[in-house]
């Protein structure tokens, strides 16, 4: 395996998926029919390559073909490296054993994020949940060898697998380039679960202050933390995607007038190439970021200029730019943060703040959208028009977020039950 993992990076473009023994030119699924997909010689498709590609080719979101992309990749890297045979082949049981595989990953498929090179692999190696934190390392005092020996993939990651392999696997059957469809979740009896949110995973009401403050007291004339600020302050204030930030531009933002009153919105992509409109409620903080990068304060019509603005060239902002971005933001965060809390003499208090330092390591671009929905069930916003803004295709999606507000109902009864006067014995 050591060998071959070498060759991971080539991904579709692996040799092996082009030999005959592994294109699936003879697979075992194949459906004798011809299938109803061409290949790019304008013949009817005969490689596993050029089928799947032409069911890549139906998704236009980038953010979408790039998740279905990586799903059918790490599937087809393992038929090749793990049963030493190919998409057109594989069997019912193969199919579970790589929904098993997925929940205890060898060393060989994990690797860093990295461009595409020897270093890349299919999955990317993580810290053990127990070792997120890591104060002991930004301290330099008793440094933790973390073992990367083996890993799972987290219960939702499975499902969204299962529910992309088995669309795939669906739509080949549905063109008869395969003649049935082992992904059949009647058959393999695999439930496929509707994948839920996380709605936890928000920033705190309590940290949000301290967090906003640390960002005003970075360098006001520094790019990137003039983008910083700008990229939080927006994200909970409109709840965007980081895929739908990545490909906004500012000529997106638009002026209407109702009621005299001025109204901004921001034209967006978002799933399954629906195209919504979302209030920008606070203009002010779009139109000071404009200027501090040294533009004019209002958008001009059918400008084309990144509305996240890249601070190097002009090179196309991708999803994964804007992530890296955030999380070097909230490491740096956490660092000062776990300063402040090794000096807290009070336990309590201690304790609160290394609890805040694990929330700002694991934050992400998203939960600044999670924020934006809970900031406005807690306001009394209509759920409906939280939909809307989010681009929820269900209700049911956007009613997790009143959970988050139950508890905070019910932990403030109870805080507040404390100091009731006494109450009949029953």
């Amino acid at each position: 395996m050591s060998n071959v993992a070498l060759t991971f990076y080539t991904g579709l473009k692996n040799p092996a998926l082009f030999d005959p023994k592994f294109d699936g030119s003879q697979g075992t699924n194949r459906c004798h029919a011809p299938p109803k997909i061409n290949g790019p010689d304008g013949k009817p498709a005969a490689r596993d390559v050029d089928a799947v590609t032409a069911w890549l080719d139906l998704t236009t979101n980038p953010h979408t073909r790039r998740q279905k992309r990586k799903e059918i990749e790490r599937f087809m890297l393992w038929c090749l490296f793990e049963r030493g045979t190919h998409l057109s082949s594989i069997a019912v049981n193969d199919v579970i054993a790589y929904y098993n595989f997925l929940t205890d990953i060898p060393a060989e498929w994990l690797g860093p994020r990295v461009p595409r090179g020897p270093n890349w692999r299919p999955f990317e190696k993580r810290k053990p949940k127990n070792n997120a934190l890591g104060p002991r390392e930004i301290d330099g005092i008793g440094t933790v060898i973390h073992d990367y020996a083996k890993q799972s993939l987290s219960p939702a990651s499975i499902r969204q697998t299962k529910v992309i392999l088995a669309d795939c696997f669906q739509w080949l059957t549905k063109v008869r380039y395969l003649d049935f469809n082992v992904f059949d979740k009647k058959i393999i009896s695999a439930k496929q679960d509707r994948i839920k949110i996380n709605v936890e995973r928000h920033i705190p009401s309590d940290l949000l202050p301290w967090f906003c403050q640390w960002l005003d007291n970075l360098p006001a004339d520094d790019k990137t933390a003039i983008r910083w600020r700008f990229t939080v302050a927006f994200l909970i204030l409109t709840g965007l995607r980081e895929a739908e930030l990545a490909s906004a531009k500012m000529g997106d933002v638009k002026c209407t007038k109702s009621k005299g009153q001025l109204r901004w919105f921001i034209t967006v992509t978002g799933k399954g190439n629906k195209v919504r409109d979302v209030p920008i409620v606070r203009i002010e903080t779009l139109m000071r970021y404009r200027e501090s990068m040294d533009l004019y304060p209002t958008p001009l019509v059918g400008e084309t200029t990144p509305l996240w603005i890249p601070l190097r060239g002009k090179g196309n902002v991708t999803p994964s730019a804007i992530y890296a971005s955030i999380k070097d933001m909230v490491k740096m965060a956490a660092k000062d943060l776990y300063q402040l809390a090794i000096i807290e003499q009070e336990p309590q208090k201690r304790s609160v703040l290394l609890n805040y330092v694990d929330v700002l390591n694991k934050m992400s671009p998203h939960w600044l959208r999670h924020s934006f929905a809970t900031t406005q069930v807690a306001n009394g916003v209509q759920l409906q028009h939280i939909q809307l803004a989010m681009g929820h295709s269900s209700i049911t999606t956007t009613e997790n977020y009143v959970t988050i507000e139950k508890n905070a109902m019910y932990d403030a009864i109870a805080l507040a039950e404390k100091n009731h006067p006494p109450l009949p014995l029953v």
